[in-house]
Parts: C-alpha cells; structure tokens; sequence
C-alpha cells in the first residue's frame, strides 16, 4: 500500500483477494476474501453482468472480518462478486482497489 498526504492520514487499503463465492440454501451467497490489517471494512458488490452494469447490489461492511452472507438473489441466474477494503481519512473513505471478479450460479 502506498502512503497518502501528511503523517496524520491513513494508507490507502491493497487489493483484496477473493477466496471464494459459495452457493448456500435459499437463494444466499456466502462471500470470503483474505482479511486486511488495519482497515475499517469493506465494500461487497454483486451484479449480473461482469461490467457490473445490471442488477448490482452494494453492501458497506463496516467490520473487519473475512466474509459476509448476502441474500435475496434469483434462482438460475448468474452473479459476479468482488470486493475492496476502506479506511477513514477523517470522514472520507479511502478505498482500494477491486479484487478480481468471480462468477457463479444461483440454485435453488
């Protein structure tokens, strides 16, 4: 990660990297992704296009931990998952960058 301004500011979160995206019972996906040091959260987003254009869900984690469980997906349909970290720069979030997308298909 790279410093940003003065010394009173946060780093800038590295990229995340997605373990895996699991298919579980009622139409939910449970996301996990290596967990960062030193972050305030995490930003999830799903959509069903790889552009991440149509459909897209945005979920603000604002906990350091390594996975969530999101619900309310279509049955038979494919997502695309990815993740990054955050910080606060005062009352700015600080982002970093996306980890790579995974796709998978919602059962039943």
């Amino acid at each position: 990660p790279f410093k940003m301004g003065t010394a009173d500011t946060l780093w800038k979160p590295s990229k995340v990297k997605l373990k895996k995206v699991k298919n579980i019972k009622k139409r939910k996906l449970k996301i996990t992704w290596t967990k960062q040091k030193d972050v305030k959260g995490y930003q999830i987003k799903t959509a069903l296009n790889k552009k991440f254009t149509k459909k897209v869900k945005t979920k603000l984690l604002k906990k350091n931990k390594a996975s969530i469980t999101l619900k309310g997906y279509k049955a038979k349909k494919k997502y695309f998952v990815k993740v990054r970290a955050y910080n606060l720069n005062g009352m700015t979030k600080v982002f970093g960058a996306w980890s790579k997308v995974k796709k998978i298909k919602v059962k039943k």
